[in-house]
Parts: structure tokens; C-alpha cells; sequence
């Protein structure tokens, strides 16, 4: 990615960098998060609400490399592994989804169902 597409979509608002994100997604059949050497997803919380990040490019997440992530590593994640991993993880311990954190600030932050629901919306724009 170029620095100023990152500026520009950066420079979003929350729910606008969501739109964006998932027709990427649909687009590419690819996301990215962040995992520790570990093995733990990278876990946010605020307002007693656990949520789990996502971004559409490796650059955005690793913008994120900071305030307690700095010793996580980037993952790409599928389509396939997000249905058969990462959503029952995410269901299983009542997480939320922060679609598109930057900057330390939360992005846009939804449940499993409205994120299933969008996601299977833009992929049906896709086929």
C-alpha cells in the first residue's frame, strides 16, 4: 500500500473504515489480526466489552504494534479459517469485533451476528 492511501483511509470515520474493510475482504477472502508468540489473539477491552481487532492490510495492523501488542505478530487470516477458527473463537468467549482500530482508538466495534450478517451481504455483491 502506498503512505497516502493509508493517510486517506486513515482518516476515516469508524464505520466508514468498516464499509471499506469489508469489501476488501469480500474482494481479497483475506484479513489480518494479531497473535502473540504464544499463541493468543490479540484482546482489547473497554467498558468491560472483549474485543477481538481486525484490519483489511497487514499495514493497518501493524500501525498497531504498540501499547502492550508490540511483542505480536501480524497474521493474515482466510476465509475458511475465520469461519471454522476464528468466529467460533470469538463466539465462545462473547466477544466483540474491532473492525479497523487505529491509533490506540477503538474502530467500529460489532457483534458476531451483524459481522457474519454484512460480511455473507458483501460477499454475495462479490460472486
Amino acid at each position: 500500500m502506498h503512505a497516502k492511501e493509508i493517510e486517506n483511509i486513515s482518516s476515516l470515520k469508524p464505520f466508514e473504515r468498516y464499509r471499506y474493510f469489508m469489501g476488501k475482504i469480500a474482494d481479497f477472502e483475506v484479513l489480518y489480526s494479531l497473535k502473540s508468540k504464544e499463541g493468543n489473539y490479540a484482546i482489547s477491552e473497554s467498558e468491560n466489552l472483549y474485543m477481538f481487532p481486525m484490519w483489511s492490510h497487514k499495514e493497518f495492523a501493524q500501525l498497531n504494534l504498540d501499547n502492550g501488542w508490540e511483542n505480536f505478530e501480524i497474521i493474515e487470516i482466510s476465509l475458511d479459517k475465520l469461519e471454522k477458527e476464528i468466529i467460533p473463537f470469538i463466539s465462545d468467549n462473547n466477544y466483540r469485533i474491532n473492525v479497523f482500530p487505529l491509533n490506540n482508538k477503538t474502530g467500529f466495534v460489532v457483534n458476531i451476528e451483524e459481522f457474519r450478517r454484512d460480511l455473507e451481504i458483501e460477499l454475495e455483491d462479490y460472486q
